[in-house]
């Protein structure tokens, strides 16, 4: 593709997702004449750059949709639903010959008679609003001190200094058995310098968390007026930093849970009044650093899980018996809706379902080595968690031991650390099943040892004396290791051809000595276990704990 045509191309999407949220604000404040005036600046300049660049279809869109704004700009016409809409329409027209631009790097053949005779309509209404004040479209623009990189090369830069870590790990490793070693001094100023280089190549490829949500008002608009209800988008921590190729991949998981929160979730105005609420339904994204991870909560103030059908949904299914189910805990039920298929609606909309997808929803968390939560009270709402890492490339991990063999454990499934002991952490035999007993809860046990068909005896044995517990999603459970080693900042690469189809392994690493380690999968140790969610129907999670490696 040519160049300028590809310049082009990135430049006028960020100015798209910047019109779509103006103009929604626009929708709010349509007193604000800055705003106003910003709209049109943006939509002056598309014009211009795709008359220079020589595309006609999209200049007479752009044109017509400046031309419906100027007379909105200058106190002539209102702006109001219909008009934003309009516009907005046009913007999605502009991006899908955009996206065949890009494809075939000419524009796509066809009019747009009808979209533009729209434009170009004056409809019979009274202005809503004055004329903007002299000047508000001269406003200073303050220069941004940045350049546009490839993200390939940032890529490279991350993959070296992930390398250069490796190697200070190694100098650092060799400094433990020679610590009067001369060049003590250098390398530890050597591995100062590597953590700094680090952090400054993840910082340039950081975002604010926001720029992905860019799509999220106009998402929630639409929804709103296709179901007939009034629902407000709360964003809070917006200039949360996160990895872009990570923001670009929790997009999708984040918009599913939206139209599930705005279709299923929300009651309608009615509903909403007899149950003394406000009309207008909320739903709050929220992000924030918490614990070396980002952690984003999708919640809505609707109507909440409904108990009654999901335990009428249970037994349809066949997934437990009348018995266990009433002896299980609301959290215990509500984690059902997790599960493949899984619904309590009772028809599916081409919107969502309730259930529908989360499961996929989860997976697609759990494989960048996130964790999906929620919690949800009938008649109050219901809120989603997802915790994710600051990157995919250098993760925190816990390096554990078994059977004289090292793996590395991803720190954000780590809950807790416990040494076996009578009375207090103890292994016992549950419906046929080995359980961990610590203080009044019972949680399914996974021998490492026997997982991998390690060297030595095929159960747990004296040299397992301690455990990690891991939460996978709504699974929690024991690890059995021999013992656990250090936490570490390791990196990551990418598992062997011949491993990938064991689901056990996520990836592996390079320790301090040289030694190669396997990343363990959390999800693919319980699935390799036969864990599910009806399994750990006798543990109820409770607060998370985490104590330090001893």
């Amino acid at each position: 593709m040519d160049e300028l045509l590809s310049e082009f191309l990135s430049e006028t999407a960020e100015r798209l997702a910047r019109l779509d949220l103006d103009l929604i604000r626009l929708e709010h404040a349509p007193e604000d004449p800055a705003l106003l005036a910003r709209i049109f600046r943006v939509l002056h300049t598309l014009k211009g750059t795709c008359g220079f660049v020589g595309l006609t279809r999209l200049e007479r869109i752009a044109h017509a949709a400046e031309e419906r704004l100027s007379r909105v700009r200058n106190g002539t016409e209102a702006p109001t639903p219909a008009t934003v809409s309009l516009i907005l329409q046009s913007l999605d027209r502009i991006r899908w010959i955009m996206e065949a631009l890009e494809t075939a790097g000419v524009e796509p053949p066809g009019a747009d008679d009808e979209l533009v005779a729209q434009l170009n309509e004056i409809p019979d209404e009274i202005p809503a609003m004055p004329a903007p004040e002299a000047g508000a479209g001269n406003q200073r623009i303050a220069v941004e001190r940045s350049i546009r990189v490839d993200l390939d090369r940032l890529d490279r830069l991350m993959t070296l200094a992930g390398e250069l870590i490796l190697a200070r790990n190694q100098a650092l490793d060799l400094l433990k058995s020679d610590e009067d070693n001369p060049f003590a001094g250098s390398v530890k100023r050597l591995s100062q310098v590597a953590s700094d280089l680090q952090d400054a190549v993840m910082k340039t490829r950081m975002q604010p968390i926001g720029q992905g949500w860019a799509q999220f008002p106009r998402l929630v608009r639409d929804l709103a007026r296709q179901l007939g209800k009034p629902i407000a988008l709360d964003l809070r921590g917006g200039d949360t930093e996160l990895d872009r190729e990570l923001l670009e991949l929790i997009k999708d998981p984040l918009a599913h849970m939206i139209r599930n929160a705005a279709d299923h979730g929300l009651e309608p105005a009615e509903e909403r009044r007899r149950a003394g609420k406000p009309e207008t339904g909320t739903i709050r994204l929220e992000a924030r650093h918490e614990g070396g991870m980002v952690v984003v909560e999708v919640a809505d103030d609707g109507r909440g899980l409904p108990l009654a059908k999901i335990k009428a949904r249970i037994l349809e299914q066949g997934s437990a018996t009348a018995a266990q189910i009433a002896a299980m805990s609301v959290p215990q039920l509500q984690r059902y809706i997790l599960e493949p298929g899984f619904s309590t609606a009772a028809t599916v909309t081409r919107l969502s379902g309730r259930g529908v997808g989360l499961d996929v929803v989860r997976a697609n968390i759990e494989m960048l080595g996130g964790t999906l939560q929620f919690e949800s009270e009938e008649g109050q709402g219901t809120r989603f968690k997802l915790r994710v890492p600051l990157t995919l490339t250098i993760l925190q991990t816990l390096v554990v031991a078994s059977a004289g063999e090292r793996f590395a454990v991803p720190q954000a499934a780590t809950r807790e650390l416990l040494q076996l002991q009578p009375g207090t952490a103890e292994l016992v035999m549950r419906e046929g099943r080995l359980a961990l007993a610590c203080r009044g809860e019972m949680l399914p046990a996974v021998s490492l040892r026997r997982l991998l068909h390690l060297a030595g005896p095929a159960g747990p044995t004296a040299a397992e004396g301690h455990c990690a517990v891991l939460e996978v999603g709504a699974l929690r459970f024991a690890l059995l290791i021999d013992r656990a080693l250090e936490i570490s900042e390791l990196l990551v690469k990418p598992v062997a051809p011949i491993l990938r189809g064991i689901p056990i392994f996520s990836g592996a690493t390079i320790l301090g000595d040289g030694a190669v380690a396997m990343l363990l999968d959390p999800k693919g140790i319980a699935e390799m276990a036969g864990l599910s969610g009806a399994s750990l129907a006798t543990a109820d999670p409770g607060p998370l704990r985490m104590r330090g490696v001893a």
